[in-house]
């Protein structure tokens, strides 16, 4: 169960940055003053993250990210697994079973 929290944690570091750039986009709001977004595209939000908060400021909540991926994971290998075992050991006996 180990190798399943492990595989869902390294997934999500993985693609946390665009998460954060692609939610960051669809929460922004006008400037009140010019009407302007704050973003202009991904490159530019992924650019003024790093130039404002730091490099690790793209990884800005990821632990509780973490924590709730891990046991949706684990559910879903898990009962992909079981499913794969099942099938893989019920349909040959009912095919190959003698009448």
């Amino acid at each position: 169960m180990c190798y399943v929290w492990c595989t869902a944690a390294i997934g999500a570091t993985a693609v946390y940055p665009i998460d954060l750039v692609k939610t960051r986009m669809q929460n922004q709001r006008l400037t009140s003053s010019v009407y302007e977004v704050m973003y202009r595209n991904s490159f530019d939000c992924f650019r003024k993250v790093i130039k404002h908060e730091g490099f690790f400021g793209l990884y800005r909540g990821l632990i509780p990210q973490v924590v709730g991926v891990a046991p949706e994971k684990a559910i879903k290998l898990t009962a992909s697994n079981d499913c794969v075992f099942l099938i893989s050991t019920i349909v040959p006996r009912l095919f190959l079973s003698k009448h």
